[in-house]
């Protein structure tokens, strides 16, 4: 049995471009809350969305900055325009994508025929490929 381990933000293309439409940089954004919104309404505060909008300050630095460096309040991103349509729209994305993704690997095959216990040393040689 083999084991992936998939950032849920970037499972596929169009759930990716959702999650980093506000920023590259992001917490409690637009894509994360209205997701909050979908999946548990209680633990999130709609009265403090229209104030807590914070912009990523994030871009074109080298180093991944803990949140209360690069933020005023903890939150990165426009969680101001987060709906609940988005969010179940976005988990009904992620749900689908990642039971795509599920069905490839459990199809794919390894790019080398070998099993976990063959070593490299193990292995038969290619044949040599004239560089001419």
């Amino acid at each position: 049995m083999m084991i992936a381990v998939i950032n849920t933000a970037m499972l596929s293309e169009r759930v990716r471009a959702a999650n980093f439409r506000d920023g590259d940089d992001w917490h409690a954004n637009a894509a994360e809350t209205a997701l909050m919104m979908a999946v548990a309404p209680e633990i999130t505060r709609p009265e403090k969305f229209a104030s807590a909008d914070d912009p990523d300050r994030t871009a074109g630095l080298v180093f991944a900055h803990p949140v209360n460096r690069a933020s005023l309040n903890g939150i990165t991103g426009k969680p101001s325009q987060a709906t609940l349509d988005q969010g179940r729209k976005l988990l009904a994305w992620m749900v689908e994508d990642l039971a795509a993704l599920i069905e490839k690997g459990k199809a794919e095959v390894p790019p080398l025929p070998y099993s976990y216990s063959n070593r490299i040393a193990d292995a038969p040689a290619s044949p040599a490929k004239s560089l001419t």
